[in-house]
């Protein structure tokens, strides 16, 4: 677990973590995963996750929504999982996403602080 060095670092924090876009997925009355949605994509759901247990042993992100259920590897954007589940237009969309705004910027940002030891 990391700490705040300082009061700005601390305040920075909280600040993220209370207008991020999570949702708190609980497990027999304890926060058992955090999720935060980084992009919405055509109805379609970017998020990373806090923890999955093992499920997957790379950095990703997954893309969820309307029968799609693909996991993406950080930082070369592959899917890992789910492939057969996208049709080839909105692979294209979520790729394009992906190398031309900050997304894979702000994806591994997201993923290492909910991973700081990996």
């Amino acid at each position: 677990m990391r700490f705040a060095k300082n009061i700005e670092d601390l305040a920075k924090s909280l600040n993220s973590f209370l207008n991020d876009p999570m949702t708190v997925v609980l497990e027999n009355g304890k926060i058992g995963q955090i999720r935060q949605i980084i992009k919405r994509i055509n109805g379609l759901v970017v998020e990373v996750r806090s923890r999955e247990d093992g499920r997957h042993k790379y950095p990703h992100f997954h893309l969820l929504g309307n029968g799609v259920d693909a996991v993406f590897r950080l930082p070369d954007g592959k899917v890992i999982e789910g492939e057969n589940t996208l049709d080839s237009k909105m692979l294209k969309k979520v790729s394009a996403w992906f190398r031309e705004s900050n997304g894979c910027e702000n994806a591994i940002a997201i993923w290492e602080r909910f991973h700081p030891s990996r």
